[in-house]
């Protein structure tokens, strides 16, 4: 646990200038506001539950894709420092290097769904249109714990591939999410990480046992995703970085 926390520390240093930070400020600034400008004409027509829902469902279709972009970017910075130099140098254990990284970005994605959420939701209040405290803290722990799968994924994929191939599956993550909310994705969204979240955010509102069921469910998936993300990894490594 000590070279995990270190590793983590490591990461954020090394994170702290260049686009991951100034990423991470734009999306958790310009989402929320834009989102606000465009629901404010709608207020008349909409529920609290369904604004706070197409507040996640949005960023849930739209999740693939930057996190390939932020995984791209870590894994580039590790090649241009030296043939992966940091990652597999500097902490003892590369796969306890490798899980730093990808700790690193997912707990800076909570960070940034936790204040784009109050943004957007002090927007509201503004617009004398207050949304539940409890229902948006709900979906922010469930965005949030269901976005994990894809971190291991695209951090896992990247280092597996090239940079254009870690892409070009974040922009089929898109795909993926975006056909999971039709009537496409009824039967098979559940083995499907790219749906997860907006899945179960509507299982909250419409269902809330079936998604305490499918919650136990999709946490095993989950730390499946984990052993194979770990296991991969830690061949890849042992095969050597090229």
């Amino acid at each position: 646990m000590i070279q995990l926390k270190r590793a983590i520390n490591s990461n954020f240093i090394k994170q702290k200038r260049g686009l991951f930070p100034l990423l991470h400020l734009l999306a958790t600034i310009l989402y929320p506001l834009v989102l606000v400008l465009y629901l404010r004409s709608r207020l008349s027509i909409m529920t609290v539950n369904q604004i706070s829902f197409i507040f996640f469902e949005l960023l849930a279709m739209a999740l693939p894709l930057p996190i390939a972009i932020i995984a791209s970017l870590c894994r580039d910075q590790e090649e241009k420092a030296g043939n992966y130099k940091n990652l597999i140098s500097l902490i003892p254990s590369r796969t306890i290097a490798f899980w730093g990284q990808v700790l690193m970005a997912w707990l800076s994605f909570a960070v940034c769904v936790l204040v784009a959420t109050a943004i957007f939701a002090s927007g509201f209040a503004v617009l004398k249109k207050p949304l539940s405290f409890g229902l948006l803290s709900l979906m922010v722990i469930l965005t949030v714990f269901f976005s994990l799968a894809q971190y291991m994924i695209y951090f896992t994929v990247s280092y597996l591939t090239s940079v254009a191939a870690t892409l070009g599956i974040g922009m089929a993550g898109i795909i993926i999410a975006a056909l999971c909310e039709t009537s496409l994705g009824d039967r098979i969204w559940w083995i499907l990480p790219w749906s997860w979240i907006a899945r179960m955010l509507k299982l909250l509102l419409e269902n809330p046992q079936q998604m305490l069921l499918m919650l136990g469910f999709l946490l095993v998936l989950t730390v499946l995703v984990f052993i194979w993300s770990g296991l991969t990894i830690s061949k890849r490594f042992k095969s050597g970085m090229k």
